[in-house]
C-alpha cells in the first residue's frame, strides 16, 4: 500500500511540474513616462478688501488644476496644459531664486494682509514658503510668472 501511495505521490508531482509552465510577462513599453506627481502649488489668501484668492496646482506633466475663490476672472475649479517649456520655466525659476534657501516665513502681525504660499517639490526636495509681508521680491517675480503662463494656458471650466 504504501509503495502505491508513493507512486501515486510522484506521479502527481511530475504531472503538476509539467502542467505548470511559467506565465509569460508581458512588458508594455512607451516612449515617455507621464511624470504625475505635483511640483508646485501656489495659494493666494483673502484679505479684509479684494484681493484675489485662488490655489494653483502645476505637475511635472504639464497640467495644470486652478480653483478660483474670490476676485479672480476665473471663478470655480479649471483646468490647462501647459507645454514642457512652459514648465521647464518655472523650474528654471525655481532655482534660480534659489527656492530652497529661503526662510520659510515671511510674516506680519497685522491680519489683513493677505498671504501667499508656495509649496515646491523639485529635485527630491520640499519647501513651503509662507509670503504674507516683506517677502524677498523673486518670491513675488515667481508668483507673477506662474500667473502669467497660467492665465495664457486656456483654462478650461471643469
Amino acid at each position: 500500500m504504501k509503495a502505491v501511495f508513493s507512486i501515486l505521490f510522484v506521479i502527481v508531482f511530475i504531472s503538476t511540474l509539467v502542467s505548470c509552465k511559467p506565465q509569460e510577462k508581458k512588458i508594455t513599453t512607451t516612449n515617455a513616462v507621464e511624470d504625475t506627481t505635483l511640483f508646485l502649488k501656489i495659494q493666494r489668501t483673502p484679505c479684509y478688501g479684494k484681493c484675489p484668492s485662488y490655489v494653483v496646482e502645476i505637475f511635472n506633466n504639464g497640467k495644470v488644476s486652478y480653483l478660483g475663490k474670490m476676485f479672480v476672472d476665473y471663478v470655480g475649479q479649471h483646468e490647462a496644459n501647459l507645454s514642457k517649456s512652459e514648465v521647464d520655466l518655472i523650474k528654471t525659476k525655481i532655482n534660480e531664486i534659489n527656492f530652497f534657501e529661503l526662510k520659510d516665513k515671511y510674516d506680519s502681525p497685522a491680519t489683513d494682509i493677505p498671504s501667499t504660499i508656495f509649496e515646491v517639490t523639485l529635485n527630491k526636495q520640499f519647501k513651503k514658503i509662507t509670503n504674507r509681508h516683506n517677502g524677498p521680491p523673486e518670491l513675488k517675480d515667481l508668483e507673477k510668472l506662474v500667473e502669467e503662463i497660467v492665465y495664457k494656458s486656456n483654462l478650461k471650466k471643469k
